[in-house]
């Protein structure tokens, strides 16, 4: 199938290795204007690079996406370096394994800016151009702890210990909607250029171990994110 995003404007958080580093590829095979963001330069030098070999070329920002001020930074040279983004690729993340009861405030507050607080910030950047362009994508990427955590995975994937050898209680994980006029809506979530995304409601109970929990879809506006490794 042939997709053209010609001049479109795509940015990728954690895009240095693994799926970020395959977005940016496809992105830029697509005719995309893509910017790559990672913490680590050498590892941006290293995909930048390789992508050249292929002919596709790729802006590369240093940029940790926990803090709020690399974020503004960012953007800012983003949008002045190849104008108003129109895709933004929520992709970095990590997951560490710590039993519930030993994870401290710090380390809640670590993940959240890096899982949740990173997407809410960059996607509230992103938001405005969207809008005033009437056409625009926020996609956050989750991997399989967001949907069935692993025993002692943390923070934001955790879920509760098992109550029998057979069944456990639902995931502590978490997940919101923004709707088009910003507020939060736990069942709808709206593209900027005002196309409805469907997803099933949230169930409760309890499920057997080899059935995980129900998920929402990737296209939601916002979730905490769950990851099995630190990309980016």
């Amino acid at each position: 199938m042939q997709i053209t995003m010609k001049d479109r404007v795509a940015v990728i958080t954690g895009g240095s290795k693994g799926l970020g580093l395959a977005m940016a590829r496809r992105f830029a095979e697509s005719g995309a204007k893509v910017a790559i963001l990672a913490r680590g330069a050498q590892d941006l030098k290293a995909a930048r690079e390789e992508l050249a070999k292929d002919g596709l070329a790729v802006r590369d920002y240093v940029c940790d996406v926990s803090t709020a001020s690399d974020i503004a930074k960012a953007h800012d040279r983003i949008t002045a370096d190849l104008g108003g983004i129109d895709i933004l690729v929520n992709n970095a993340g990590t997951a560490r394994t710590v039993a519930f009861e030993n994870i401290t405030d710090e380390a809640w507050q670590e993940d959240l800016d890096l899982k949740l607080f990173a997407a809410i910030r960059f996607s509230r950047l992103v938001w405005p151009g969207m809008k005033a362009r009437k056409w625009g994508r926020i996609i956050n990427v989750l991997n399989t702890f967001a949907k069935a955590p692993a025993a002692s995975s943390a923070p934001t994937s955790v879920r509760s210990k098992r109550c029998t050898p057979r069944r456990r209680t639902c995931r502590a994980t978490h997940s919101s909607a923004l709707d088009s006029a910003g507020s939060a809506g736990p069942n709808r979530s709206v593209a900027a250029d005002g196309h409805k995304i469907r997803r099933p409601p949230p169930r409760s109970g309890t499920y057997p171990s080899s059935s995980p929990p129900p998920n929402f879809r990737s296209e939601e506006i916002m979730r905490y994110p769950g990851r099995a490794s630190r990309r980016g």
